[in-house]
């Protein structure tokens, strides 16, 4: 019986110390996320978006990654050709520059928060309609102009592991200057985005 009474005693100490492993080992495994790493640089297409106009091709590089968030920093070139069927032009260049926010749920899928601006520049042609009996549109000179906008863009984002990138957001964009009393300053927009992870 003394000797059963021994044993019991040696090993008995051992049983607190086991539960307090597996006990660690499962905490770790809740608050360490297993998903895979996104790669750093994003090449892609957005159609509408941020750049306010027909589309833009943009870089995205990470900057700060942590478990399941990463930091991002963006920037694209965008054209546009605006009032069409009249007789002048109106070219508007874009460049918006975004700080996003990626939040990894699965290997594939993110939410993306993010905030910038929209630098535009337009340029047009001189119209002026008074050698014409038909009046199209207003007359006025050639000019130019610059709207810069702030904007941001809410959104999700798959990134498959071959690479491809699909975004989808919402991305409006307020106005910082005001043109004229009749100009809008609020502008309710969403974008589309293909291209390639690497």
């Amino acid at each position: 019986m003394k000797k059963y009474l021994i044993i019991l005693a040696l090993i008995f100490p051992l049983f607190p110390c086991c539960g307090q492993r597996v006990n660690s080992v499962k905490s770790t495994a809740i608050h360490h996320n297993y998903f895979r790493e996104i790669p750093k640089n994003s090449l892609y297409i957005e159609l509408l978006g941020n750049a306010y106009d027909l589309g833009s091709l943009n870089y995205e590089k990470i900057i700060i990654h942590k478990n399941s968030f990463y930091l991002s920093g963006r920037i694209g070139f965008g054209y546009g050709i605006g009032k069409p069927g009249e007789t002048y032009r109106v070219n508007l260049y874009t460049f918006p520059v975004l700080l996003n926010g990626l939040f990894q749920v699965s290997n594939n899928f993110l939410f993306e928060l993010g905030i910038g601006s929209s630098l535009s520049y337009a340029n047009w042609s001189a119209y002026h309609p008074s050698s014409s009996w038909i009046v199209i549109g207003t007359p006025h000179d050639a000019g130019n102009q610059f709207y810069p906008f702030i904007t941001v863009v809410a959104g999700i984002r798959v990134q498959s592991e071959n690479g491809f990138i699909f975004r989808l957001g919402f991305t409006p964009l307020i106005q910082v200057t005001n043109l004229d009393k009749d100009s809008r300053m609020f502008f309710p927009w969403g974008g589309i985005s293909f291209g390639y992870s690497f």
